[in-house]
């Protein structure tokens, strides 16, 4: 069993998988990718309010435990993309019926969030954030991704640190040009975060990026010390070994800090 926090336990990873796998994505993205969306009006009425029911139902009272106000937003977000493909759709189909499969939606998510009340609302960005959707929910997941970060950044496991920073960096590339383009639109939220600007995650991309190498520079220092210890035997009253051992103790400790030092001067 892999010890630590993994790529896969980012939350925008982790809560990405159980909302898509919660409201059935999958079988909704092959509905509108078929033939049968300008016909087929009971799935969108009945299925998909099914879908959502179950969802709603089954996970709203476990959202404390995870950042309940991302968690609805993450819902709303994914009610928006759904319509927004279902309304691609039409530019090409002309007979795709948009308004009932969005009146089908609203009012499932409406009916079924009010048991809640303001606590999570069907709150949709359409029309007029259309375009920007997606780099919306992308930002969010980026920020939430650099807060667990920050947590949990003496748990991550030595095998995916560096993956998960290559993702995290990978993400802000993608996303700080379109910030740049509209700082402003994209305020509110960062202010989820306490967040100003992107400039704000240098913190903990920095600090991740040194985490990931004291495990590199501990790789090579830990099979030294099993050649020493081979050498010497593996009696621990043996006088050589503990000098040796203590010996290396304190010149890797001094070594490997000053590897990590000059690197981010380099950088």
């Amino acid at each position: 069993m892999t010890e630590g926090k993994t790529i896969n336990d980012l939350p925008s990873k982790k809560y990405k998988n159980e909302l898509e796998i919660g409201i059935n994505y999958q079988d909704i993205e092959e509905n509108i990718e078929s033939n049968k969306l300008a016909t087929d009006s009971f799935y969108w009425s009945t299925t998909v309010r099914n879908y959502l029911e179950k969802y709603i139902y089954g996970n709203i009272d476990k959202w404390s435990d995870s950042n309940y106000e991302k968690r609805c937003r993450d819902f709303n977000y994914i009610l928006d993309i759904i319509l927004k493909k279902i309304k691609k759709k039409k530019e090409t189909n002309s007979d795709v019926p948009y308004s009932l499969i969005y009146e089908y939606i609203e009012n499932a998510a409406k009916a079924h969030l009010q048991t809640w009340g303001a606590e999570c609302e069907r709150k949709s960005k359409l029309p007029h954030d259309s375009d920007d959707i997606e780099n919306m929910k992308n930002l969010d997941d980026l920020c939430e991704d650099i807060v667990y970060i920050n947590k949990k950044i003496s748990e991550i496991n030595k095998n995916h640190c560096n993956k998960i920073d290559s993702y995290i960096n990978q993400q802000i590339f993608d996303l700080n040009n379109i910030y740049k383009m509209s700082e402003t639109k994209y305020s509110d939220i960062l202010g989820y975060y306490n967040f100003t600007s992107l400039y704000d995650f240098n913190v903990t991309t920095t600090n991740l990026k040194s985490k990931c190498q004291e495990y590199i520079d501990g790789l090579p220092l830990a099979a030294d010390q099993i050649g020493k210890k081979i050498k010497f035997g593996n009696n621990l009253s043996d006088e050589p070994y503990l000098e040796t051992l203590e010996d290396i103790s304190e010149s890797s400790y001094d070594g490997g800090y000053n590897i990590l030092y000059n690197s981010f001067a380099d950088s």
